[in-house]
């Protein structure tokens, strides 16, 4: 909300704190306590859900700048960002088939539009790792940078992006929006 409601923001990069790890996700073992309460179970999905919808909203471009574990709800939250930056040394897992759980259904189509439903669907069966070459590859990630130069190569891509006319970059930002979302004609929000 802090970052929508200042419009001297021009971009807005995501990180986990250190580098290890953007997000390794759930608890695993949080988790399995959670299944034994379906209703805690779903408030924590709902929790998590709603803010990775809130981050793909936002009207300004975001960047996941990650290192390490990008696994489950964390690959979610990459997903919900506009491009990902990743070091060369970190990696990618969707494990919820290993957990007897189902991805939903917002980040499997954000993972489809990425990547297309054959890897979506191998990364979702297998819950594999999966590195950073082959995310790179098969489009999950934009750039590949080594680690110790993500940070400042993600800050430069970000500069130049907030150099530019922000009604341009924002208006794209709708219009590609509106196009995955299924717009085949001009409408007034685009």
């Amino acid at each position: 909300a802090q970052l929508e409601a200042d419009s001297t923001i021009r971009v807005a990069l995501l990180r986990g704190a250190g580098q290890e790890a953007f997000s390794a996700g759930a608890d695993i073992a949080e988790m399995h306590t959670a299944l034994a309460h379906p209703e805690r179970m779903q408030q924590m999905q709902a929790a998590v859900q709603d803010a990775q919808d809130v981050w793909a909203r936002l009207p300004l471009p975001t960047i996941a700048v990650i290192h390490g574990a990008c696994a489950g709800g964390g690959c979610g939250l990459a997903l919900a960002c506009d491009i990902r930056l990743a070091a060369d040394d970190s990696f990618f897992s969707i494990p919820p088939a290993k957990l007897g759980l189902v991805y939903s259904l917002a980040d499997t189509k954000r993972l489809v539009d990425l990547v297309g439903p054959s890897f979506a669907k191998e990364m979702l069966f297998t819950g594999r790792r999966v590195s950073a070459r082959e995310a790179y590859d098969c489009g999950l990630v934009n750039h590949l940078f080594p680690a110790d130069e993500l940070i400042g190569a993600a800050r430069d891509f970000a500069l130049g992006i907030a150099a530019n006319a922000q009604n341009s970059v924002r208006g794209a930002k709708r219009v590609v929006g509106a196009l995955v979302d299924g717009a085949l004609s001009e409408t007034a929000e685009t």
